[in-house]
């Protein structure tokens, strides 16, 4: 829909009759919208990617939350409104996106992302989860093997 509006955005002051209309126009900075807009097709983007359905997506979290982290720090040449945002989104994204010890888990799994070159900061994480997670399950393996042994046992002093 942006696109749209981005596309006919030079035709419109000869379409547009109303004053109010044309100084709602006339108020718009191009330049700073087509900021936003490069800045937010990060945001499509990501959001298209995650809500594959044909296939699983559940590696491509935090690569992807980190990508757009990445995106939302400051630039030089960004102007004073994306700076804002920018600021206001960096702060949405770290504190309410939540990642869950599968998200780790998972990436760190993935072929594509074995050595995690884009989120460098969770490597240790991930790897230590797939490790606590990988101790758990042989922990559990060796508790079923320990109550069948003691069972048998019990069953054959009976």
């Amino acid at each position: 829909m942006i696109h749209s509006f981005v596309s006919v955005y030079p035709e419109l002051p000869g379409v547009i009759k109303d004053r109010d209309q044309k100084q709602k126009l006339d108020d718009i900075d191009y330049d700073v919208l087509l900021e936003f807009i490069q800045y937010f097709k990060y945001f499509v983007d990501v959001t298209e990617l995650l809500s594959g359905d044909k296939y699983p997506t559940i590696h491509l979290v935090l690569p992807l939350r980190q990508q757009l982290i990445n995106i939302s720090k400051p630039c030089a040449s960004d102007s004073h409104a994306i700076l804002c945002l920018k600021k206001d989104m960096f702060r949405e994204i770290t504190s309410y996106w939540e990642l869950e010890d599968a998200h780790h888990i998972a990436v760190v799994l993935h072929p594509n992302f074995k050595h995690l070159q884009i989120c460098s900061g969770a490597k240790e994480r991930c790897y230590e989860l797939l490790n606590d997670e990988i101790e758990r399950r042989h922990a559990s393996k060796n508790l079923k093997y320990f109550s069948l042994e003691i069972i048998l046992f019990s069953l054959h002093f009976s």
